[in-house]
């Protein structure tokens, strides 16, 4: 579990403006897996790629 902070609110502020200014529509709930992905540096391992394709800076690891 990671605890709120406001870096990771602003992490998924930046995701939900970058999706949007793609574009792209990201749920609410997959804006925060991404921000908390960003903001630690790790890349998000899903089998729903599809779902952050508007999500730049994100490394995504998928079989889907």
């Amino acid at each position: 579990m990671v605890p709120s902070s406001q870096d990771l609110c602003r992490k998924w502020a930046e995701v939900m403006d970058g999706a949007q200014a793609a574009g792209r529509r990201i749920e609410c709930a997959d804006a925060w897996v991404a921000a908390t992905a960003r903001l630690h540096g790790v890349p998000l391992v899903t089998h729903n790629s599809r779902d952050y394709l508007g999500v730049q800076g994100l490394a995504v690891i998928s079989h889907g």
